[in-house]
């Protein structure tokens, strides 16, 4: 048994270094370049060798340690589309060279991001990016494509976050001191401010947990059990404590309840204060 389990964990561990070595791109040449047939031979790493119509632009491909490279879109007749290219490189082959290259128009990364050539931008991925099991990437982050965003800011801690939920765990290693104040409403279990709270501001690049949005803000929390009411009243407070400037509410309040007339009212003040709500959508049937 202990045979398998440590050849089950070295599988695991290999599946996960095995996904952060590699890196998908697109690469978009620009209008009159044309690499016809392309020839591929699998070398013994793994990596590829390609011969294409254009001998100087092959022999740039082939300077990397590329491991799949190929039309994006094969079966498309958008003539831009038929320049686009799917291309999966080591992630510590150098890649600044390809915006400098007279046939790409644009090169930037699968799921997170499109760089243009002629603003290049350099981007940061943290060491815990990436599922500590599965070795995936955060599916979440690349969908909002905060990667990119992390090139103009990774939050401040002047910047103050207010999260009304259920509880926090103040001592949680990725939100320890992370959370500037916590206003206790009321006492409640679960993980789901826990969870709410690392999305915003979790630790991030400490190799444990979870990248988070704006990992250099900090929180203001308002622990409000599992209550419509505290919940409200939560978002109020946070709105009025000094320089929280965005409230986050993830809960539901239904529609036919006077929970719902109060929140509205609470909504109103909110707004006149200028601060910004963040609300959480498709958390239950009949929510808002």
């Amino acid at each position: 048994m202990k045979k398998m389990l440590v050849l089950f964990v070295s599988l695991i561990i290999s599946l996960v270094t095995l996904a952060q070595n590699r890196i998908d791109y697109y690469v978009e040449l620009k209008p009159g370049y044309d690499l016809g047939n392309i020839e591929r031979i699998v070398n013994s790493d793994e990596t590829i060798t390609i011969t294409t119509s254009i001998s100087d632009f092959s022999n740039f491909i082939n300077s990397k340690s590329i491991y799949f490279f190929d039309r994006a879109f094969p079966t498309a007749i958008t003539p831009r589309l038929q320049r686009v290219f799917f291309v999966t490189i080591d992630d510590n082959t150098q890649t600044n060279d390809f915006y400098n290259r007279e046939e790409i128009e644009n090169f930037g990364l699968s799921e997170t991001d499109v760089l243009l050539t002629n603003n290049p931008v350099p981007i940061n991925i943290p060491n815990d990016y990436f599922d500590v099991v599965t070795g995936v990437r955060n599916t979440s982050l690349d969908l909002i494509k905060a990667p990119l965003a992390w090139t103009i800011t990774e939050g401040s801690p002047n910047i103050l976050v207010g999260v009304s939920d259920t509880k926090f765990d103040l001592g949680h290693y990725d939100l320890v001191g992370q959370i500037a104040h916590n206003i206790q409403l009321s006492t409640g279990g679960g993980h789901h401010g826990t969870s709410v709270a690392g999305q915003i501001a979790a630790k991030s690049n400490n190799g444990q947990g979870i990248s988070s949005i704006a990992h250099n803000s900090l929180l203001v929390t308002a622990t409000s059990g599992n209550n419509a009411h505290y919940f409200i009243s939560g978002l109020l407070q946070l709105a009025q404590y000094p320089g929280v400037r965005v409230v986050n509410c993830s809960w539901i309040v239904c529609d036919n309840t006077l929970d719902k007339d109060f929140l509205d009212l609470v909504m109103e003040e909110v707004t006149n204060l200028g601060v910004l709500v963040v609300g959480g959508a498709g958390n239950g049937l009949g929510g808002t």
